[in-house]
């Protein structure tokens, strides 16, 4: 009986100690290099005065936001991905309504999905906020460490 009640209460004690994962740990995914930005808040870039993209690098990131163009920091941790302060030039172009949706995907970003070629942006609610492709006729994504 007392073997009983000890090998119980190991058993109860290994349980206990055990790690019960919460959450999954995610891959951080490699997005160094350029990726071209096909819609941002549900606005198409098809009608940008000139092809929105992002460059990623290790952990700076420039772009065009289809008028002007940006570059600063960023941190990416599994999907998480923050901007820090981006520096913008600050021109008006034909077509505003594309800049100002990536402006402000830019802002709102806060995770991504990466499957293949192409990377969706969320905000922190999970809904979908930009669409980019990778550009691999740049040559831009095969950057030096």
């Amino acid at each position: 009986m007392k073997k009983t009640l000890l090998f119980a209460a190991f058993a109860a004690l290994l349980v206990g100690c055990s790690k019960t994962p919460t959450e999954e740990k995610i891959a951080t995914p490699d997005i160094r290099g350029q990726w071209v930005i096909t819609e941002a808040m549900g606005v198409s870039t098809n009608d940008a005065d000139t092809t929105a993209y992002i460059n990623f690098d290790q952990k700076k990131v420039n772009g065009c936001t289809s008028v002007n163009l940006f570059f600063g920091p960023y941190t990416l941790n599994g999907d998480t991905i923050q901007f820090g302060n981006l520096g913008m030039s600050r021109k008006m172009g034909k077509n505003m309504d594309v800049e100002n949706a990536v402006t402000e995907a830019l802002n709102k970003a806060k995770f991504i999905n990466v499957e293949g070629d192409q990377m969706t942006v969320l905000n922190e609610q999970g809904i979908k906020i930009m669409v980019l492709l990778r550009d691999t006729e740049s040559g831009s994504n095969a950057l030096a460490e």
